[in-house]
C-alpha cells in the first residue's frame, strides 16, 4: 500500500484537472509527472471504463471522443437518424442529449496523451469516501476493532492456505483466531460483519455474503491486495499489543546459587495455549475449546494464574453474570485431563482448583511414575480430539 495504485493516480489527476479546469467537460493529460504517462492511454481508458460501468456511473463519463471507430459508428446511425427526421421521425431524446454534451468538448479528437471524459456532480463527495477508505488508518482503530479484523484476516488466511490461488473462499461466523483485545462474551456474526465490511471498503476483499444457513460467509478476496494488507495488519496488532499489555519483567540474577536454572532443567510436560486456542502438552495437540466457551475461557484463567490455588469465585467473575454450568473436576476432565495426567497438572477440590504447569521430575515422583499415558478422550466430546493411547515424549534437556 505504500505504491500507490493506477486507480489511486488516474482519480488524483482527474481531480487536479478538474479543479484547475473549473468545468464539468474535462480534458485530463497523461504527464510524468501525474504518473499517467508511464501506464499508456489504452490502460487508463481500459481502467476508467471498468469504473464507468461498475461503480462510476454518474459520477464520470469517458466522451466518445476518446473512441474514434464508435464515434464513426454513432456518426453514421446518426445521420440515418437525422435523414428519417425528414420523413418524419423523431431522433431518440438520448442521442440528442449526448450529442449536446459531446459539444462541450474541443472539436478535434484528443491527442495521444489527452483523454476527454465529462464530471458530474457527485463526483466530489464520491472522491472524498474513496480516500476516507483508502486511508492506512489501522493504527489509529481501537483495540476490539483491530482485533475484529486482525482475527478475520488470519481466518481468511487459513483457508487460503490450503488452496493460495482461490479467489473465493468460506469463513465460518465464528472466529477460530483470537486476540487479547477481544472480549469473550460478543455476537460473532455481528462481528466478523464489522470486519467484511472494513476489508471491502479498503479493496482487500471484493465481496461477502452469509451462505443460506448464515453460519459462513462466502468472500471473494483480491489475493495480491490480502497478502500485502495481512503483514501490515500482523505487524500493526503486535505493536498494539506491546503498547497495551504489559510485558514481563526481566530476569533477575538468580541468588540461589544456580539452582532455578536446575529447576528448568527438570522439566518433564509442559502444557501451552496458542492464540488458536490449542492447548499443546508438549506440543501435542490435546484439546481446543469452542471459541467463547465456559471451558476456553476458564482454561484461559487458569493458564495465566498457574501454580496458585485459584477460587470457584474468582472463575465465576470471569463469566460475569452467567454462573458456572460444571463442577470443577468436570471441567478439567473435559479438557482432556484424565487419570495420571489430571493428578499431574491439577490438585482439585469442590471450591478450588490449582493449575500446576509445567511439571517437573519431582512432580512425577510424587505420583511414583516416570512417565504419564496420554488419557483417551471420549469421543462424543467434539473439544478433545479423539488419539490413540500413546506416551507423550518428554521434552529434550
Amino acid at each position: 500500500m505504500d505504491k500507490p495504485e493506477p486507480f489511486d493516480l488516474i482519480i488524483a489527476a482527474i481531480d487536479a484537472a478538474h479543479k484547475e479546469q473549473q468545468r464539468s467537460a474535462v480534458v485530463l493529460t497523461l504527464t510524468p509527472e501525474n504518473g499517467l504517462e508511464r501506464l499508456g492511454k489504452q490502460r487508463v481508458l481500459d481502467i476508467l471504463e471498468d469504473f464507468q460501468r461498475e461503480d462510476g456511473s454518474g459520477i464520470i463519463r469517458l466522451s466518445e471522443r476518446n473512441f474514434p471507430e464508435r464515434q464513426a459508428s454513432r456518426a453514421t446511425l446518426l445521420s440515418g437518424a437525422l435523414f428519417a427526421s425528414n420523413s418524419g421521425a423523431i431522433i431518440p431524446v438520448d442521442e440528442r442529449q449526448q450529442e449536446e454534451r459531446e459539444r462541450a468538448f474541443p472539436a478535434a479528437s484528443p491527442n495521444a496523451n489527452e483523454i476527454y471524459l465529462e464530471i458530474f456532480d457527485g463526483f466530489d463527495d464520491r472522491l472524498a469516501v474513496y480516500r476516507l477508505n483508502r486511508q492506512d488508518d489501522l493504527a489509529s482503530l481501537s483495540p476490539l476493532n483491530l482485533a475484529k479484523i486482525y482475527c478475520t484476516v488470519l481466518d481468511i488466511d487459513e483457508k487460503l492456505q490450503v488452496n493460495p490461488t482461490a479467489l473465493m473462499t468460506r469463513i465460518s461466523t465464528d472466529f477460530r483466531s483470537h486476540s487479547p483485545f477481544l472480549a469473550y462474551s460478543f455476537s460473532s456474526y455481528e462481528y466478523r460483519t464489522d470486519a467484511l465490511t472494513y476489508l471491502k471498503n479498503k479493496d482487500v476483499i471484493r465481496n461477502f455474503g452469509p451462505d443460506i444457513y448464515g453460519i459462513n460467509f462466502d468472500v471473494t478476496v483480491s489475493v495480491s491486495r490480502f497478502q500485502e494488507f495481512k503483514d501490515r495488519v500482523i505487524r500493526v496488532h503486535q505493536l498494539k499489543e506491546q503498547e497495551l499489555i504489559p510485558s514481563e519483567p526481566p530476569p533477575q540474577p538468580s541468588a540461589d546459587g544456580g539452582k532455578s536454572a536446575q529447576q528448568d532443567s527438570d522439566i518433564i510436560y509442559e502444557v501451552k495455549l496458542t492464540t488458536s486456542r490449542e492447548i499443546l502438552l508438549n506440543n501435542i495437540l490435546l484439546a481446543r475449546p469452542g471459541f467463547g466457551s465456559e471451558n476456553e475461557i476458564l482454561f484461559r484463567y487458569l493458564f495465566d494464574n498457574p501454580n496458585r490455588p485459584v477460587t470457584i469465585a474468582e472463575l465465576q467473575k470471569q463469566l460475569g453474570d452467567q454462573p458456572i454450568k460444571k463442577g470443577l473436576h468436570k471441567i478439567v476432565e473435559n479438557l482432556g485431563f484424565l487419570g495420571d495426567f489430571k493428578d499431574a497438572f491439577f490438585s482439585v477440590s469442590k471450591d478450588t482448583v490449582l493449575f500446576r504447569n509445567p511439571v517437573r521430575r519431582k512432580d512425577l515422583e510424587k505420583l511414583g511414575k516416570d512417565w504419564l499415558r496420554l488419557p483417551r478422550p471420549r469421543s462424543q466430546n467434539s473439544e478433545i480430539p479423539t488419539r490413540t493411547r500413546q506416551s507423550i515424549p518428554q521434552i529434550p534437556k
